[in-house]
């Protein structure tokens, strides 16, 4: 074997296919091409992220008229339902069935979801404008309703949701 066959087949046995080859520097062309594309994309997320605040923005409102053409004596309701709790509280017991409906509403797949949802100052001030009531903690929440009575809230139901009359 002579040296030139020799350090053909050690190159090759010996090459890893994790070595770094050298980058070349992108031309001008592939340049603008990417600063195009980065462009695109921001632009398009920009506009999704306003098309979903608007679509939020819709939804919050649907839900407000919802409330107050379907179920404008709601919170009077609510209030009839007696408080079980011992000590005295800085949300009022109809707060809590409020929020127990919001987080119903907002589809929050947990406590944890609707607490973080209560952090943001937009939503507070959101959820206030709609429901009238400051948001309380999603365990305070929980707590609450494992105290009271099912049978009251299956009656506020039957009693409040009452069946279409045809004529």
């Amino acid at each position: 074997m002579n040296n030139e066959q020799f350090s053909i087949n050690f190159t090759l046995k010996n090459h890893t296919t994790n070595e770094k080859t050298p980058k070349t520097k992108p031309n001008a062309h592939t340049q603008r091409r990417a600063k195009k594309a980065k462009q695109r994309e921001a632009l398009v997320r920009t506009q999704t992220v306003a098309s979903q605040q608007q679509k939020k923005k819709e939804l919050v409102h649907e839900m407000y008229r919802t409330v107050r053409l379907h179920f404008p004596e709601l919170f009077d309701w609510m209030r009839e339902v007696d408080d079980c709790r011992k000590k005295a509280s800085d949300y009022e017991l109809t707060a809590h069935l409020t929020a127990c409906l919001a987080m119903f509403l907002f589809k929050a797949g947990s406590r944890n979801q609707y607490n973080q949802h209560r952090e943001d100052i937009q939503f507070q001030k959101n959820y206030i404008r709609l429901f009238g009531f400051a948001m309380p903690h999603g365990d305070s929440v929980q707590n609450v309703m494992a105290l009271l009575d099912v049978t009251q809230i299956e009656q506020l139901k039957q009693k409040r949701v009452k069946p279409p009359t045809f004529i």
